[in-house]
């Protein structure tokens, strides 16, 4: 089992979660095991990324995650959906452990006002799509 992330999208909290080390998307490699990507809203991760003035590309990395997704074997833990306990059922069953959390975010820190970006796009990928829908304007 191998985990691939976005920065600011859960990372340590479902690696401590599931007891593997996480790699961020631009370390992955094609492989037959199974992948478990975590994800949070795309303009509430923007908010986190801006706020811990991370310089890289916000959107390039959604497209790599989205290409996991749709190349590779992978179940998605999305962090902050109200179906979020529905989806680590499923990552349970598939891994063969009992998993349990509280949900609580791991490395929380302040956050700062950000000037709106369109990000309709990352919105529109089928890995956001299938968890936060189509938005075509995200709310700062």
């Amino acid at each position: 089992m191998n985990i691939y992330s976005i920065p600011h999208t859960g990372t340590h909290f479902v690696q401590r979660l599931l007891g593997v080390k996480a790699k961020h998307v631009e370390g992955w490699k094609k492989t037959d095991e199974l992948i478990i990507l975590p994800i949070r809203d795309p303009w509430t991760t923007y908010v986190t990324w801006v706020s811990r003035g991370r310089d890289q590309d916000f959107k390039e990395k959604w497209f790599l995650l989205n290409e996991i997704y749709e190349t590779q074997d992978t179940l998605v833990l999305p962090i902050d959906t109200k179906d979020r306990e529905m989806q680590l059922s499923k990552i349970s069953a598939r891994i063969g452990k009992d998993l349990e959390t509280d949900w609580k975010p791991i490395n929380n820190g302040p956050r700062k006002e950000v000037e709106y970006i369109d990000l309709s796009d990352v919105y529109k990928l089928p890995v956001v799509d299938r968890f936060y829908g189509s938005k075509t304007k995200a709310i700062a």
